[in-house]
């Protein structure tokens, strides 16, 4: 071989010496081509690992696929892992603009979507109708769903019981009288098929109390804690007969509600829940409230040239001794068959309340058989197990509380007015003048208790009248 030919062989060419001695550019298009399809096959090799390995879980929205991970299912108190989002998702934003397609060998489960609802944004001013045969979209990852008490609670007897907490902290007495919804659309089967409200939600706890209730043995394991979550109130509580006293005036209810032959129950109940929020000012929801079967108000409930805007009726009034004090005698509530139901928050309450069933209470005027007290296992209940605040809160808003209560006495279908904190709007609709949105953290924590509302809200849950409030929609950033 000459000289002139050695120098002309490529570095290829004499690294590969099978490799037929031909036109040179060939045999660098064949080497890059073989390049090309290993690096391919590597790259895929490794995607098809990652998903194997992470992902446990396919939610197919109708815009979006969601990758979960495992350790989502199993979230206690203070733990901060997060869900694990789609290729198109930052943090708890996600570019929809791809579709893919669901997996086949996953169930799919479907966002409950209403009549009013394109793409992920809904128009609440219809209550939307969830279909029968379609499991709801979980709650969004944030900080508030990952504080829940999940896949974590006991059934047994007496009581529903979550792991947790000190002594009997976390059990809640049940009521041997609970009788499901019969509702095919009813909240209890929303929930219950929804991966994050079946460990939360049960609505066979006790809402009510009464004397048929309390005997030693209760009032003992309700001692330890403070009231409204027990009967512990300072060195100077009140001791068992004078609770039970007091009890006994009241007659025994399972129910908030009152059917009857002549009055039966709707096969779907629906029921709104008003808050006295200023974005009710200037919404003409009026009519809209006045139209659902109950109606449930709470504190000042000022319906008085307010109609319009907030309604006229009431079904019942959740309250607690202060609620009246800034209240005209005139705007107390007094519909024909309203139900008054009780907070007591401090010992005193039960006095309280003793006097506005004996006509010794200036404002409020009520007969024994239309007082219903909620029970302390409920109360701590919604604190413990729903609020559970990160801020460790003293209890509850009023309105927070009125809302689980109608979300677990047997109402199918909730709708939310005049409520969650905004300062676009006045603190409340009765306002002549702009007043700021302004809360001591150490009693109510109301960041807590707007995530409740965007939780339900965003699964469908309930139908939550949000109006112009940006922070309150969860299709975006603040999901």
């Amino acid at each position: 071989m000459s000289r002139r030919h050695r120098q002309s062989r490529s570095l290829i060419t004499r690294s590969i010496p099978f490799i037929p001695r031909c036109n040179q550019s060939l045999i660098n298009r064949l080497i890059t081509a073989y390049i090309v399809f290993f690096v391919a096959s590597m790259y895929l090799f490794a995607s098809s690992v990652v998903v194997k390995s992470t992902a446990t879980h396919h939610l197919y929205t109708g815009n979006s696929l969601f990758v979960k991970s495992t350790a989502t299912r199993h979230l206690y108190t203070g733990n901060r892992s997060m869900t694990t989002r789609g290729r198109n998702c930052t943090g708890l934003t996600c570019n929809h603009s791809v579709k893919p397609s669901p997996p086949t060998n996953h169930a799919l489960h479907m966002m409950m979507r209403g009549p009013n609802c394109t793409g992920l944004t809904c128009n609440h001013s219809v209550t939307p109708t969830p279909p029968t045969n379609q499991a709801l979209q979980p709650w969004a990852a944030d900080n508030y769903t990952n504080r829940f008490f999940w896949e974590t609670f006991l059934e047994s007897g007496e009581f529903v019981t979550f792991k947790g907490g000190e002594g009997q902290e976390l059990e809640f007495r049940k009521n041997p009288g609970y009788v499901p919804s019969k509702c095919p659309t009813s909240i209890q089967r929303r929930m219950s098929n929804n991966g994050r409200g079946r460990t939360i939600f049960h609505p066979e706890i006790h809402l009510l109390t009464n004397s048929e209730l309390l005997n030693e043995s209760e009032y003992e394991r309700l001692s330890p804690y403070y009231m409204p979550f027990g009967y512990k109130y300072r060195a100077n509580q009140s001791g068992y007969e004078v609770y039970l006293s007091t009890l006994k005036i009241f007659p025994p209810k399972n129910s908030i509600f009152e059917f009857s032959n002549d009055h039966p129950r709707p096969e779907c109940l629906s029921c709104a829940v008003v808050g006295n929020g200023g974005i009710l000012k200037g919404s003409r929801k009026g009519a809209e409230i006045d139209n659902h079967h109950m109606v449930f108000r709470v504190n000042k409930a000022i319906r008085r040239n307010h109609e319009r805007d907030v309604g006229s009726r009431t079904t019942h009034y959740i309250f607690y001794d202060r609620s009246l004090r800034a209240t005209n005698a005139a705007d107390v509530p007094k519909d024909k068959g309203i139900i008054y139901v009780f907070v007591p928050c401090r010992d005193n309450d039960y006095k309280y309340i003793t006097s506005v069933v004996r006509g010794k209470d200036p404002k409020l005027k009520a007969a024994a058989q239309d007082v219903r007290i909620l029970h302390p296992d409920f109360i701590r209940y919604i604190n413990k197990i729903w609020v559970n605040s990160p801020i460790k809160s003293y209890r509850p808003t009023t309105g927070g509380i009125m809302l689980l209560a109608a979300f677990h006495s047997g109402c199918d279908q909730v709708s939310v007015y005049g409520m969650g904190y905004t300062v676009k709007y006045s603190l409340y609709y009765t306002d002549g003048k702009y007043q700021r949105v302004g809360m001591n953290k150490h009693a109510h924590d109301i960041d807590t208790e707007v995530a409740i509302l965007k939780g339900l809200d965003r699964a469908g849950i309930i139908s939550w009248y949000k109006r112009d409030v940006k922070e309150f929609f969860t299709t975006g950033s603040n999901s």
